[in-house]
């Protein structure tokens, strides 16, 4: 009974240092680690349209933002996400003091909202704002992407390189 009971210490011994080599030594079936990943963040961006120049699309001010817990009080032009397939964080582009009509003129963001340069993956247009354009650069200048309605990935050209945009009631070439 003594050299059954010193076989299964050695083995017992053996069987503890091999998990030790391995990493397995602390880990135990019910002690399992999962991390999870954070929701996507949502943020809102309120814009005021400055006065009507005709012929000329129709620049906008920022006047609110936030994320997390905010509520839409404008309409909606655009909702734009950091993923594609309308995934991960999102920024939703608010007109207030429009009646939701987009015109062929259109609509200028000459910069994004705070921590959205250079992160547009994908977008819904909203409305009659079915024209989106997305330009690398601010002020609506540099190289230009153009697409009508939603779309689910804007493709290499523009993938988070997004600076400013525009929306007009019909897709414009750059």
């Amino acid at each position: 009974m003594k050299r059954v009971s010193a076989r299964l210490a050695v083995a017992a011994a053996a069987l503890l240092l091999t998990a030790s080599s391995v990493g397995m030594a602390s880990a135990s079936p019910t002690t399992a680690t999962s991390e999870t990943a954070a929701p996507p963040q949502e943020c809102v961006a309120k814009y005021t349209p400055k006065e009507k120049v005709p012929g000329e699309p129709t620049e906008l001010v920022l006047t609110s933002y936030g994320c997390g817990d905010v509520t839409a009080a404008g309409k909606t032009a655009i909702k734009a996400w950091a993923d594609a397939d309308y995934k991960g964080d999102s920024v939703t582009l608010d007109l207030n003091d429009w009646n939701g009509t987009c015109d062929i003129d259109g609509y200028r963001w000459d910069t994004l909202p705070p921590g959205w340069d250079n992160r547009i993956s994908s977008f819904r247009a909203y409305d009659t704002c079915q024209g989106v354009r997305l330009y690398e650069d601010t002020r609506t200048s540099g190289q230009c992407g153009s697409w009508e309605g939603d779309v689910t990935n804007v493709g290499v050209e523009m993938n988070d390189k997004a600076s400013s945009a525009r929306a007009a009631d019909r897709k414009k070439n750059c």
